[in-house]
């Protein structure tokens, strides 16, 4: 595995340039110098809003939104990518979190979540990005469902949900036949 040391201090670096942008979304950065890792954490500001934040390893960023969702690692062995590039797609998702661009939708059976949903909006309606399955035990009974959203930033003005992020930065999955 190949370690970059600069990256957890890159990460900071692009991210709090990017944040400077948005003074009415709360942040806090915590630094662990025995691991040489930072984690940015993004609060909800609502009820049903979510959390939402990112861990930056010296091998990798690893974006995450509340509870119910852990994304796939931004590994610094990307070929023909910066870790500012990486570090500024990773923000990009972020935005997308943080804004009604997206939402976990949680289901619930016998008031047990069962799984959860991350939903990006698209031109056709919302798309399961990624779904996670917590508790295969609650698969029978009445049916329920949470969504949770952020409104932290308002929809991109250009938002036509034509080029949404996961197909941007995960187009392989999409070439792959692998649309989660």
């Amino acid at each position: 595995m190949t370690h970059s040391s600069e990256f957890p201090d890159t990460f900071y670096r692009v991210a709090s340039n990017v944040l400077k942008r948005y003074p009415q979304v709360q942040h806090k950065w915590t630094l662990n110098e025995q691991k040489n890792r930072r984690e940015l954490l993004l609060p909800s500001t609502q009820s049903l809003g979510f959390d939402v934040g990112v861990y930056c390893e010296t091998y990798g960023l690893y974006p995450w939104a509340g509870a119910y969702w852990w994304g796939p690692c931004w590994d610094i062995n990307t070929p023909n990518t910066t870790l500012d590039e990486m570090s500024n797609q990773v923000l990009a998702l972020l935005r997308i979190l943080l804004s009604p661009e997206s939402r976990i939708r949680v289901d619930l059976r016998r008031k047990k979540a069962l799984r959860y949903l991350l939903e990006f909006a698209t031109p056709s309606g919302w798309h399961v990005y990624d779904k996670h399955y917590v508790n295969f035990a609650a698969w029978f009974g009445k049916r329920e469902e949470v969504v949770y959203q952020n409104w932290h930033l308002a929809r991109r003005d250009n938002f036509d949900g034509s080029d949404p992020l996961w197909f941007q930065h995960y187009r392989w999955m999409i070439e792959n036949g692998d649309t989660r």
